[in-house]
Formats: structure tokens, sequence, C-alpha cells
């Protein structure tokens, strides 16, 4: 796992869920704050964001459950076509 910093676009926000460093726009600098952010993590803290955020992709991106909620998606956008 490599920690992530990214710009605030839709659904970066959810998807690094507290794991990565969002920058505060879309600017240079604002992504070189991210950027700064992570490498100032102590190990510790590093190693326990890392684990943390493999385990949560783990589990909320499994196949199994993708394909359950594409499913949900497309049933959802069928019916509403009725």
């Amino acid at each position: 796992g490599t920690p992530v910093a990214a710009a605030p676009a839709d659904g970066v926000v959810e998807v690094l869920a507290g794991h990565g460093e969002i920058a505060s726009d879309w600017t240079p600098d604002a992504l070189a704050a991210a950027v700064e952010r992570i490498l100032a993590w102590e190990p510790a803290v590093r190693q326990a964001r890392t684990a943390a955020a493999r385990a949560w992709a783990q589990t909320r991106y499994r196949w199994d459950r993708v394909a359950e909620q594409l499913e949900n998606e497309f049933s959802q956008a069928a019916a509403s076509r009725r």
C-alpha cells in the first residue's frame, strides 16, 4: 500500500475515506502540501494508515460486493423505466 495524495475530485474523498490526504484545491501548491503532509507522517502512523486502507479497500471493493452493487444499480434503473 502506498499513501495517496489527491485533488478534491468527485468521489475521491469517499474513496480515500481518511486513508490518504486530499488537497485543499486543484492547484499544484495544494497538491504539494498534501504530499508533504504524507511525508510528515510518523512511520508507525504510515504503517497503520496503510494497513487500514488496504483492509478497507479489500472489504469494500471485493468483486462479489462490486457485482452485487452493480446488479442493484441496474435493477433500480430498470425499475425506474417501467
